[in-house]
């Protein structure tokens, strides 16, 4: 079996607002993606060897971890090696790798030809950060410059939001935050999109489970998030504001999530039958 290689692309992506990032498999901020996935031949005879290729590559914003690609879906009389390949221990910014199973085909001969399906998993490692830098007012200044039916200025609330290119996105949900005084804690609450094509997991694949890192979400009882039906989830953090501002002041929160992730390919090969002597 050949050592993988490696090659890399890097993408960033700045919002503002109330906003995430766009995605989806194998495009723009999707992470590790699998670039193509297929045999050396869609079509052997019997007892033939046979290599499958699969081409990764990490189209997001932070390093990709233990990078490892399994082949599923060999069934019997298939012969060859390990199913498991260990892609990379890291994938840094612009980094891409390729490896291969080599397989025979069924040895028995038969005289139709017969298709098997075959599907590359790829797993890997990684981190998603949002940034949220909003202003917060007392409710008093609040009062002061806005009068009855009017919106509060335009630069107090949410100012602008970013999110590293990656698998998931992260939206800031808040209205204007208003405190009674300084140092009194604010509710911000934040909406994780699977946009890559993918699935997060803690332990096994399928679990949909991923953490927050540290106390970058203070306020929860739990590190552990859990997206409905793979896709999403709203979390909520509370943030306790500076001290010492009578109106208003510039309040930054960073999010930190970890988890890992997987993204599948399916390819086919056929077995070609021989004519009946």
């Amino acid at each position: 079996m050949k050592n993988p290689q490696v090659l890399f692309v890097v993408a960033a992506v700045v919002l503002a607002g109330c906003v995430g990032q766009p995605g989806g498999g194998g495009g723009f901020g999707a992470g590790v993606i699998i670039k193509s996935f297929a045999p050396t031949a869609i079509s052997v005879p019997s007892g033939t060897p046979v290599d499958i290729t699969i081409e990764v590559k990490n189209v997001g914003q932070r390093e990709a971890a233990s990078v490892s690609a399994k082949l599923l879906g060999i069934s019997a009389g298939w012969s060859g090696g390990t199913n498991e390949l260990s892609l990379a221990t890291t994938l840094g910014e612009g980094e891409g790798t390729t490896g291969f199973w080599t397989l025979t085909s069924p040895s028995d001969k038969k005289n139709i030809d017969i298709t098997y399906d075959f599907l590359g998993r790829v797993t890997y490692g990684y981190k998603t950060d949002a940034d949220v830098v909003f202003t917060v007012a007392t409710s008093e200044y609040l009062r002061s410059v806005t009068r009855p039916g009017e919106s509060a200025p335009s630069n107090l609330g949410l100012r602008s939001s970013t999110t590293t290119a990656g698998p998931l996105a992260v939206n800031a949900r808040t209205k204007l935050p208003t405190v009674t005084k300084a140092g009194d804690k604010i509710r911000v609450q934040y909406e994780i999109q699977n946009v890559g094509g993918g699935r997060v997991y803690k332990t096994t694949p399928g679990d949909d489970i991923l953490d927050i890192d540290g106390s970058s979400c203070p306020g929860r009882t739990s590190s552990e998030v859990r997206l409905a039906g793979g896709k999403s989830a709203l979390i909520t953090c509370e943030i306790t504001t500076p001290s010492g501002f009578t109106q208003f002041t510039t309040v930054t929160h960073n999010l930190k999530l970890n988890y890992k992730y997987f993204v599948d390919s399916a390819t086919t090969i056929t077995v070609l039958g021989e004519a009946p002597k």
